[in-house]
């Protein structure tokens, strides 16, 4: 009822109804007595008969009256301020240019709610080994933190700087206070995100200033000299997506003031990392790379690499080069190295002996062999080796040997036993032939035979591996399905595998590589595992992982065993460990790890381990001991034989994913080791690590929130799963990391919550692994389409696909559907069970994901294109949008039967990666495009608008700075704020795009991915790729009309306000991540656009009471309170007990912002709920709106009264000493 009569416009009528209203919620509020609850029945009974005639009447009056023009301002002292924002109003033509101006800004304060249990990105650790206790974590996309206790507290560094990402950062070795950070990530994977230079400190990070080079976007690595800080060597990756001058190897001595550039390449060529000599700093070792990135996330189908890698990853410009005069002249080194185009280079140099260096390489050849094979197995027999085994399809076969031929000699040297022949290929390389003798029988016969790359070996050896259609992360118990490699497994994400054949399992990894020495791929195995408290056993079949596995197939996450083409692959563009002795004579051609003992002169090949070279291709030496090596991948490998061998299990109880190690040098059992889920440190050589998760440095790319007013946050991270947790606690603190659960695994991205049912959440991992899981039920499902059975099968081609496309089907051969890396989907706003998903159709399913069908023609530009965006309108469940990443838009106006492409009519210069499309609910055919160029070579902010369903669109981009836009959403209520997304910030716009303001405050630099509006609480959360999620109060910028631009004051309509009740608090320790409740009470925003010299803000009752001052503090000299402002206030839902009003320090209680701040009071008694006014006072002008105060939703009515009661019988108490309430008697 009170919602109603709050929309009433009609003012004496609504006055009348608040005066009744004031009997009916305080009558009972405890300053009073009380009369019997059966009289107050009847009374309160009455006054809602009488005030629902009166509504009823008001509503009649209403209808026979024309619609009343909006007021613009106050006419009278008492008349209420300006209110919300008319949603159905455009911004009238002469605000149309006056957005939100900036200063406002500051009274937007944002609140971080984590979750910091899992980490993002490390990409480089720097420690003042003078005092090992003080070190610098950099991050892919969260900035720099900083300790000075070892790792007990951090502090965030590098928050306001223009760029977000690192590179690296490295302390000046002579001066803890000097600190240098080079912007832009150097691992070239799809996320990575790009900087403008490099910085330096001179306080310890506390201030930053650019030294230059900002056009370098990635920076490999820094190098301070180790006494004379000034002498600074930075290694400037350059551009990933395109060529640019400002890369190579630059070199400064009068501390950045200047910059020569010593070592250059190409416009292609960057460096990539570099090692000083340690007792000689003019002498330094030099990895250079050229690569680069396309526009899209993966490829797919078959491909021998890194599906998410870059498309060019060997080439000509990268080397390794030398100095010795501190960059004047460089040579290149070549002995020893492989001979053929490289890949990444790492290097790490042994501070012990100087003449010791070591370097992991990447090589074209990488996976591959030169050693020559024959394909026979044999015993000793009288005359030679007896054949016990002709390989299928080896050379030996192809020659015609058999089983039981006797092999006498290869090429007429003698064999004798099986070593001989193992010895004498060894001369050989494949496709090399040889003349082999051998006995059939009692006939001497010769064959010649072209001999064949050696294969991998298919069970036991060094790091072999099976599969079983899964992949599972390492849980308590077992080990946890995080995403299914194969349909009809009868697994579910989710379930825990704890006995396999009856043995229990230990981790994941090490399970399969066990079984590869017992069992052979097409073997059984049988599985018992518990879902949902319910013990299963099912029987799975082994296989055989594929080499780079395509559209995220199992070689690309947990392949071991190669093609035939690059048997000692690893997957992702690896290869194996410990097969060196297997790849020949000339093995070293195909990388690996790398020792030189001449100082880099020359080199041998000691492993042929490398892990996923563009991604990490990171070794290190113990600078007290070069018999312990690691190497950083995926599993985090050490040695303790100086690199001859390796196992892959220095990160038990570490996240996957190394990048950055650092050893102490004075002691290698202390390490600290960065990865994707943040950084640990070890005291034991590896042997258990603490993880440091206490700073909120989550990589979201995707949020949601349920509809419940204490309501969670859903979504997905890099290499993280997907997560949901509270926004807000009922604690004295905030979220902890302790109050996060999780919902999906692998890398996780869109997620969404059903508004019918908040229990029920979809999320999605790569390349299209979608789900769906009931918190409350505990129902699990996977959402994926049925693959095309055949040629002709699918939908005709719609309008505007142009003609070099690949065919659709129907056009003569099946095809198979691709999903992007972060594939987009949503839940009808009409009807929450239908789920719409693209990949390069679209596909709906009208029951929550189930039985997904295709409703378009084929929606992408070329064969590596997918969706990326997706929106149904609001207003017309028949109207929905599909963006792609190579530029399409298309819309169907009935449902899917016909479908248009429409991207072409934006005008963009070539076709943008399509980030988000956002279909209006307040317009037909308006839909707002955002697109993302960076990979394009393109970093500026491309919005559009279209009005006529895509015929038109014209750009909104206005006054958006350089930094690539990443989503652009709509606000609920107001049809004309906007909020942006971009590579550093999050933006605002009050006039629907005509301008747009920067809405940081506290946030600090970071690239903002996602926006999610809650339905009823006034807050929108926004997924940062780099500090995790942030929530903001969205009420003031709801109100941002014309009118309170440019009125003398305004008083803006307060949200609601719960009074939650206050859950025990809970026990702690002093190391973890709090995040931040919103202010206790309810958040009161006020304009002032002049000066003014008294202002005052009270609440009071609708009997014109006054329950609370809130009084303000002056903010300019001369007592005036600074113009042109937005303030906040906060009220704490109390009143001042009567006793105590008029008395010192009374009636003051509350907190403020944005310039305002409650005096000590001594305290006060919570209001019951019901409907309230805020009063601001301007130089004696008056502004009132109404604030409505709600009980906790989740504490039954009964408790609400039960403790209103106490409230009030607890004010008595403080108001008269000699009252008590007692359980039995009440007396005086």
């Amino acid at each position: 009822m009170m919602r109603l009569l709050e929309r009433l416009s009609l003012t004496g009528s609504l006055a009348m109804i608040m005066a009744c209203f004031a009997a009916l919620s305080f009558e009972t509020s405890g300053a009073l007595a009380q009369p019997p609850k059966e009289e107050q029945v009847k009374e309160l009974e009455k006054k809602i008969a009488e005030l629902s005639k009166t509504l009823a009447e008001l509503k009649q009056a209403q209808a026979t009256q024309p619609e009343a023009p909006a007021a613009k301002a106050q006419s009278t002292a008492s008349a209420p301020a300006t209110g919300a924002a008319d949603t159905e109003k455009p911004a009238s033509p002469a605000a149309a240019d006056k957005g939100l101006p900036p200063a406002w800004s500051k009274s937007l304060n944002w609140r971080s709610i984590g979750p910091a249990a899992m980490g993002g990105r490390v990409t480089a650790i720097s420690v003042f080994e003078a005092d090992p206790s003080t070190w610098w974590i950099a991050t892919a996309s969260g900035g720099l933190l900083k300790t000075t206790n070892n790792g007990v507290t951090f502090e965030h560094q590098f928050d306001k700087e223009a760029t977000v990402s690192i590179g690296d950062v490295c302390v000046a070795p002579s001066d803890r206070n000097i600190v240098w950070v080079g912007t832009g990530e150097n691992n070239p994977r799809n996320s990575v995100s790009y900087g403008d230079g490099v910085y330096k400190s001179t306080d310890g990070g506390r201030t930053w200033k650019n030294m230059g080079l900002v056009k370098s976007f990635q920076i490999g690595k820094i190098i301070v000299h180790p006494k004379d800080p000034n002498i600074v060597y930075v290694g400037a990756l350059g551009r990933l997506y395109g060529p640019n001058e400002e890369r190579g190897l630059y070199k400064t001595t009068d501390g950045g003031n200047t910059w020569e550039k010593v070592l250059y390449v190409d416009d292609k060529t960057g460096v990539i990392d570099m090692r000083m000599h340690p007792t000689d700093p003019d002498t330094l070792i030099v990895a250079t790379w050229e690569r680069q990135r396309d526009e899209y996330d993966g490829f797919f189908g078959a491909s021998e690499g890194d599906q998410y890698g870059p498309i060019k990853t060997y080439a000509p410009g990268t080397g390794l080069y030398k100095t010795t005069d501190g960059g004047k002249t460089f040579k290149k080194l070549t002995q020893g190295l492989p001979n053929a185009l490289l890949g990444r280079i790492g290097l790490d140099w042994y501070a012990k002996d100087p003449n010791v260096v070591f370097a992991i390489i990447d090589s074209e050849k990488v996976g591959m062999t030169t050693a020559a094979y024959l394909g026979v197995q044999g015993s000793t027999a009288k005359e030679g080796v007896a054949i016990t085994t002709v390989v299928e399809n080896s050379p030996a076969a192809k020659a015609s040997l058999a089983r039981e031929d006797v092999i006498t000699s290869i090429n007429s040297k003698p064999v004798k036993e099986f070593a001989d022949i193992t010895k004498l290929l060894e001369d050989f390389s494949a496709g090399d032939k040889v003349t082999v003798g051998y006995l059939r029988g009692a006939e001497r016969k010769e064959a010649e035979v072209t001999l064949a790359p050696r294969p991998a070996q298919q069970t036991g050896g060094a790091g072999a591996m099976l599969f079983a259609g899964f992949i599972a992360e390492d849980a308590e118990g077992g080990f946890k399905v995080t995403r299914l490699m194969a349909e009809d497994t009868g697994l579910q994400v989710g379930d825990l595998i704890q006995l396999i054949d009856g043995k229990p399992v230990g981790g994941f990894r090490d399970t399969f590589q066990q079984l590869a020495s017992t069992k052979k791929a097409g073997d059984k195995i049988k599985v018992q595992l518990e879902r949902d408290a319910d013990k299963k056993e099912l029987e799975l079949t082994l296989s055989t992982p594929t080499f780079g596995g395509g559209r995220g197939g199992p070689g690309a996450a947990a392949g071991r065993t190669g093609s035939s083409t690059r048997p000692f692959s690893s997957g992702l563009g690896g290869q194996r460990e410990n097969v060196q002795a297997q790849q020949g004579k000339a093995g070293h051609v195909t990388g690996g790890v790398f020792k030189s003992t001449d100082g880099g002169e020359t080199w041998t090949r000691i492993n042929s381990l490398n892990p996923r070279p563009m991604y990490f291709s990171q070794v290190r030496v113990d600078p007290s001991d070069d018999k312990y090596v690691y190497v950083l991948g995926v599993s985090l490998y050490r040695s303790s034989d100086g690199g001859k061998t390796f196992r892959p299990d220095g990160g038990r109880g570490v996240h996957a994913d190394q990048h950055a190690l650092w050893i102490d040098p004075r002691d290698g059992r202390h390490m600290i080791v960065g990865c994707d889920g943040g950084f640990y440190v070890t005291y034991d050589r590896m042997n258990n690590w603490d993880h440091l998760n206490t700073a909120a440095l989550g990589q979201f790319y995707h949020v949601a929130v349920d509809p419940r007013k204490n309501y969670r946050v859903y979504g997905g991270l890099q290499d993280n799963g997907s997560w949901g947790g509270p926004s807000n606690t009922r604690s004295s603190t905030g979220p902890i990391n302790e109050d996060w659960f999780r919902v999906g695994g692998g890398d996780g991205f869109t997620c969404r919550v059903d508004p019918n049912d908040p229990d029920l959440v979809y999320f999605t991992s790569q390349n299209g692994a979608m789900g769906r899981r009931n918190l409350r039920t505990g129902e699990t499902g996977s959402i994926r389409p049925r693959a095309p059975q055949g040629p002709g099968q699918g939908p005709a081609r719609g309008e505007g696909r142009e003609a070099n496309q690949q065919r659709g089907p129907g056009g003569g051969q099946a095809q198979r559907y691709r999903f992007n890396w972060n594939t987009p989907f949503i839940l009808s706003n009409h009807n929450s069970k239908i789920f719409y998903c693209a990949g390069n159709y679209v596909f709906r399913s009208l029951d929550r994901g189930n039985d997904l069908q295709v409703i378009s023609p084929e929606i992408t530009a070329s064969e590596k294109g997918s969706g990326t965006a997706l929106s149904e309108s609001p207003r017309n469940p028949n109207v929905i949008y599909a963006g792609t990443d190579d530029g399409m838009i298309w819309v169907t106006r009935d449902g899917g039967k016909e479908w248009k492409e429409v991207g072409k009519n934006v005008g963009l210069p070539r076709r943008l990666w399509v980030a988000t499309l956002e279909a209006s609910r307040f317009a037909d055919g308006r839909c707002y495009a955002c697109f993302d160029g960076h990979r394009s070579n393109d970093d500026l902010p491309h919005l559009y608008v279209t009005e006529d369903f895509g015929e038109t669109w014209k750009p909104i981009t206005a006054n958006l700075p350089w930094g690539s836009t990443r989503c652009l959403r709509e606000d609920l209520q107001n049809q004309n704020l906007l909020l942006v997304g971009t590579e550093f910030g999050a933006w605002a716009s009050i006039n629907r795009g005509a301008s747009w303001t920067k809405i940081n405050n506290n946030l600090p630099t970071v690239a903002v991915h996602e926006f999610a509006f809650h339905p009823t609480m006034g807050e929108v959360v926004a997924a940062t790729h780099g500090r995790s999620l942030w929530v903001l109060d969205v009420t003031p910028l709801r109100q941002m009309t014309p009118e309170v631009l440019t009125a003398d004051a305004s008083l803006l309509k307060p949200s609601t306000a719960i009074r939650w009740r206050a859950e025990p608090a809970r026990g702690g320790t002093n190391r973890r991540f709090v995040g931040s409740n919103p202010p206790s009470g309810a958040q009161i925003y006020f304009v002032l656009n002049k000066p003014a010299e008294k202002v005052a803000l009270k609440v009071l009752d609708v009997e014109g009471r006054t329950l609370r001052e809130i009084r303000p503090v002056s903010t300019q000299e001369g007592g005036a309170t600074k113009a042109g402002g937005l303030y906040r206030a906060v009220w704490d839902l109390t009143r001042t007990p009567e006793r105590q009003a008029g008395q010192p320090g009374a009636g003051t209680g509350g907190r403020g912002a944005g310039g305002f701040r409650g005096f000590g009071g001594l305290g006060g008694t919570p209001v019951p709920p019901g409907t309230y006014r805020v009063v601001l006072s301007v130089d004696g002008k008056e502004y009132s709106q109404p604030i409505r105060v709600e009980a906790d939703p989740t504490v039954p009515p009964s408790d609400v009264i039960a403790e209103d009661e106490i409230e009030e019988d607890e004010e008595h108490e403080r108001e008269d000493p000699e009252w008590r309430f007692d359980p039995l008697v009440m007396k005086p």
